[in-house]
This record gives C-alpha cells, sequence and structure tokens, in this order.
C-alpha cells in the first residue's frame, strides 16, 4: 500500500509538472528516467494495446540490421498471400532485366526472412554431382562475385538442410536441440543460439531441386507456426522456372537456326564420314557445353563400339581438336557407352566414381579426371547405330533435365546425317564392287586371238553356200561353222568392204561367248534368227532399202 500510495504521489507530480507552463521535454525525459514506474502506470492506464503494439513494431524496425534490403520491410506486416504475389511480380521484373537466379533467390529469401520475423536464413545449392550442399554467400561488394561454400552431403542423421534436401519436403523443427534427428543441428556457426527452424525445399515444376532455404529463430522468441509455411518458395521458384521457359521459348529460333546450320553442315559434308563425325561431336559440345566429347560407332554383326577419333582437350582458332589415331575397339557388355548402345537409353550420371559401370582405367591411362557423364543413343530405323559421350559440364555441377531435352534433339539430327553417310559409303562400296566385277566380265568375254583369226581363215563349202539361200536350211549339223555362216551372211547382204572384217570376226566370236546355255534364247537360236532374216531380205531385194 505504501507503495501504491508513493506511487500515486509521484503521478499527481507527474501531472501537475506536465500542466505547468515551463514544461519542457528535456524535464519529461529526465522525470520518467528518474521514475518509470510513473511510466507503466500512465501507459497501462491511458494507453491502449494496439498503440503499444505499433510501438514496439517501429522499435523493431528501427533495430533492424542495417544489411536487410530496404524494398523488403514493406513486407513485415502482408498477409501471406499478398506478400507472395508482390515476391513474384519482383522476380519477373529482376528475370526480364536478365537477373541471376541465385542471387535472385538470396533476395527472395532475404525477403521471406523480413516476413516471417525470422532471427536469419541460410541459402544453400546442390553441389558438384547433387549429392552435397553449398551454402550461398552474396558478394561483399557492389561487383563482386558470389561464393558458394561446401557444407557437407546430402543425407539423413545429420543438418535439417541435408535432411529437407534428401526427403524434398518442407519441416517445421520447433526446438533444433532437442530433435534428435540432427545431432549436428542446423551446422551453422551461431547454431547454439538457435531454436526453432523452419526448412523449405526449392523445387521446379519439373521436380528438380534447385536449392534449400533455411530460416531459424533464437531462443527467447516465438517458435515458427504452420502459417509460416505459406511463403514456400516453390510459388516464386515456378515462377522463375515459367519466366525461363519464356526466355527460351524467345531462344528457341536461335536454336533452329542452329540446328539448320548443323543439318547443312553434315550434308554438305557427307562425302567425308571423318568431318561429318568431327562437326557432330564440336555441335553436340558447344550444345551442352562439356569439356570433353566422345562418339562411337556399333557394329552390329561383332557387337562391338569403335571409334578413330578423340578429343584431345586442345582448341585452334577457336574450335576444338581432334585427334585421327589406330582404331579402338570394345565390347558392347563394357562402360556407360556399352550400356547405352545395348538399352538405346539416355544415362545422366552426375558421379562417375560412384557409378560401377565407370570403367576408370581410361582415367588412369590419359590422367584425365572425369567428374559427371551425359551418354545418349544416336537411333535410326528402331536400331542403335552410335553413341554419343559427353565429358564434365562446364557451367554447373552437372548435366541437367535441359542439357537431356536438347540433346535428345540434337540426337535425331545426328541420326539422320549418320544415317545417310553410312547409305552413301555403302553405295560407293557397291559401285566399287560393281566396276571391279564388271571389269572382270569384260576382260572374260572378250573372245581370243586365236578364236577371232581361226574365224578369219575359215572357208564355208560350196554346197553349204547354196543350202543357206534356202528358207528351210537347218544349221543344226553345222554348229562348227555356225560363225562363218554368220559373217558369210553378212558379206552376202552387206558386201564384202562394209565392215572391217578383223572387227567382224572379233564382234562375231565375243558374241557368241557371252550367249548363255539357256533352252531357248542361246547361240543357236541367235544364228538361226538372222539367216531368217537373211533368206527374207535376199528374197525380196525390191521391197526393202538397203538401210532396212
Amino acid at each position: 500500500m505504501e507503495d501504491g500510495s508513493s506511487s500515486a504521489s509521484c503521478f499527481r507530480r507527474f501531472t501537475e509538472c506536465f500542466l505547468s507552463a515551463s514544461l519542457t521535454d528535456e524535464k519529461v525525459k529526465a522525470y520518467l528516467s528518474l521514475h518509470p514506474q510513473v511510466l507503466d502506470e500512465f501507459v497501462s492506464e491511458s494507453i491502449s494495446a494496439e498503440t503499444v503494439e505499433k510501438w514496439l513494431k517501429r522499435k523493431h524496425n528501427i533495430e533492424e540490421d542495417d544489411s536487410t534490403p530496404k524494398h523488403v520491410t514493406r513486407y513485415q506486416n502482408s498477409d501471406m498471400q499478398g506478400m507472395v504475389h508482390e515476391l513474384n511480380s519482383h522476380i519477373e521484373k529482376r528475370m526480364d532485366i536478365g537477373g541471376n537466379t541465385q542471387l535472385l533467390l538470396y533476395e527472395l529469401s532475404a525477403i521471406i526472412r523480413v516476413a516471417t520475423k525470422a532471427d536469419g536464413f541460410a541459402l544453400y545449392f546442390l553441389g558438384e554431382c547433387n549429392n552435397s550442399l553449398c551454402m550461398f554467400t552474396p558478394p561483399r561488394i557492389k561487383d563482386g562475385q558470389p561464393e558458394l561454400v561446401p557444407v557437407g552431403p546430402v543425407q539423413l542423421g545429420t543438418t535439417v538442410s541435408a535432411h529437407v534436401a534428401k526427403s524434398r519436403k518442407t519441416l517445421l523443427v520447433e526446438d533444433i536441440l532437442g530433435d534428435e534427428r540432427f545431432p549436428k543441428g542446423t551446422g551453422l556457426e551461431s547454431g547454439t543460439r538457435i531454436k526453432s527452424v523452419l526448412c523449405l525445399p526449392i523445387v521446379t515444376v519439373l521436380g528438380d531441386l534447385i536449392g534449400i532455404l533455411e530460416l531459424y529463430r533464437n531462443w527467447g522468441n516465438e517458435t515458427f507456426h504452420l502459417s509460416h509455411q505459406e511463403v514456400n518458395p516453390k510459388c516464386s521458384s515456378e515462377h522463375i522456372h515459367f519466366i525461363q521457359v519464356s526466355r527460351g521459348l524467345a531462344k528457341q529460333t536461335e536454336l533452329n537456326d542452329f540446328l539448320l546450320d548443323v543439318s547443312k553442315t553434315y550434308f554438305d559434308n557427307i562425302v567425308a564420314i571423318d568431318s561429318l563425325l568431327e562437326n557432330i561431336m564440336i555441335y553436340a559440345k558447344n550444345l551442352v557445353n562439356a569439356d570433353r566429347c566422345a562418339l562411337f560407332q556399333v557394329d552390329q554383326k561383332n557387337n562391338e563400339l569403335y571409334s578413330d577419333l578423340f578429343d584431345i582437350g586442345e582448341e585452334h582458332e577457336g574450335k576444338p581438336v581432334f585427334k585421327k589415331t589406330k582404331e579402338i575397339r570394345f565390347s558392347i557388355e563394357k562402360g556407360i557407352a556399352g550400356q547405352v548402345a545395348r538399352t538405346g537409353e539416355v544415362l545422366n550420371i552426375p558421379d562417375a566414381y560412384a557409378d560401377p559401370r565407370f570403367n576408370r582405367e581410361v582415367d588412369l591411362y590419359t590422367g584425365y579426371t572425369t567428374r559427371n557423364i551425359l551418354c545418349m543413343p544416336i537411333v535410326s530405323r528402331g536400331s542403335v547405330i552410335g553413341v554419343v559421350q559427353m565429358v564434365n559440364k562446364l557451367s554447373g555441377s552437372a548435366f541437367s533435365k535441359t542439357d537431356e531435352n536438347n540433346f535428345k534433339m540434337f540426337a535425331v539430327f545426328c541420326a539422320l546425317a549418320l544415317h545417310c553417310a553410312n547409305m552413301y559409303h555403302r553405295i560407293r562400296h557397291s559401285e566399287c564392287i560393281y566396276r571391279v566385277t564388271m571389269e572382270k566380265l569384260s576382260y572374260h568375254s572378250v573372245c581370243t586371238a586365236e578364236e577371232w583369226k581361226n574365224l578369219m581363215d575359215c572357208k564355208l563349202p560350196p554346197q553349204l553356200c547354196r543350202d543357206i539361200e534356202l528358207f528351210h536350211f537347218d544349221i543344226s549339223p553345222y554348229e562348227d561353222f555356225w560363225p562363218a555362216i554368220f559373217v558369210y551372211m553378212i558379206h552376202q547382204c552387206c558386201g564384202l568392204g562394209c565392215f572391217d572384217l578383223e572387227k567382224l570376226c572379233r564382234f562375231t566370236m565375243s558374241v557368241k561367248k557371252n550367249y548363255r546355255r539357256v533352252p531357248y534364247h542361246n547361240w543357236k537360236h541367235a544364228i538361226t534368227v538372222a539367216h531368217c532374216m537373211y533368206a527374207i531380205l535376199q528374197h525380196n531385194h525390191r521391197i526393202f532399202t538397203d538401210i532396212e
């Protein structure tokens, strides 16, 4: 009671002082600092709870860290749905001017941190081979570059962020120190002060994990609740995805022009198979931004893959250099390329050394380190005719789904070009065989000198010459004289000087040699028909002209 009467008297003195004409701001502040109980009584009796809440929010805004972007403070008092709408608008503006996706997500995370009244946050992206996490550190200066600091593998039983990266599900932990699932807590340096954690996976529409957003509140503050999950950055990541798709559609014309150039190059160089294969490898490397490339053709008869053109990792005048060496062959049952050739399926391997199908002997032999592989079949008419293997993504930790999709479309052009090239070379090979065969045939189908000389010296008996003039003459008994009978009929019809005798004899004996021994269209039939025409012409001089 004594304290109460003392407070009342203080309050009366404060009121009297307040009504005094000599009252100043400094006097009021000095008095209240000496008598804080007066302020407590005044606030509790005269000030509404809404006003006190406004004072607290104002004080919180003043004490906010200077590193917090100015444009994020407007989200503190917004409802979650309205805030998400504004976030997407902000993302769209930044993406339209070509914003960096990782830096943009960091800015988004900073806004979400303020909106959820979190004490801090950490943004993680997948590391090499997509099996580890790296914490994103923004640039410290305006033109600086952001950094990705490795923090650990993606697995259960370690940290909250690793758990969410593995499960890809939002996780709310009210007491991180008391949760046995996370022996390493958040893994952050400030982990001992952290009590509540809200961890959100950032996933695209296609289901690809982009990153992990980890929000936390320290001891002494209220823990996160379910409503905070409404700001899950999935909606914003989808917005980023759709904007990137729109940007990709705008580049589709460029890609079409690129593929037309590829086709033109292929068919201009279809005669030179090595040049064709080299162009395929160059375009494939540029398409997916790979460090090395290999192209193997399939030998279906021997179930082998073979190649004699290799990417040595050097450049000349801005173009990759490919070295032609002794052909290497290996079984289709071995290696990643063999697996693709057998199954016809695309293989995207983020960690080559973790895959038992990878042959490490190649790296040991060459001294090259293979991190990741994208292997694509080249299919023609339902069968695999080749395999293109991309090694080590230059920009990024591994080959993406976008690389796979672009490569699949590119593989169609590869298949068309290789099929046409193989068809062309088979035709050329057949032509060569045909020419050799015809040369052999022409050599063996020409009569010998002895044959045509004997014909030149052959003389028909007088009786046979008279019988030839008859319609019913039968040539069967005179087989040895058939060539001479033909020469005799030519001379009788056209004259002795119409044809050179040697050429006529060569022609006659060559025709005889090329006739096949068949039942009807044979050498005897030819002489019989010739005699029939001879008899008609000889007995009808006034009907047919010399030319006829």
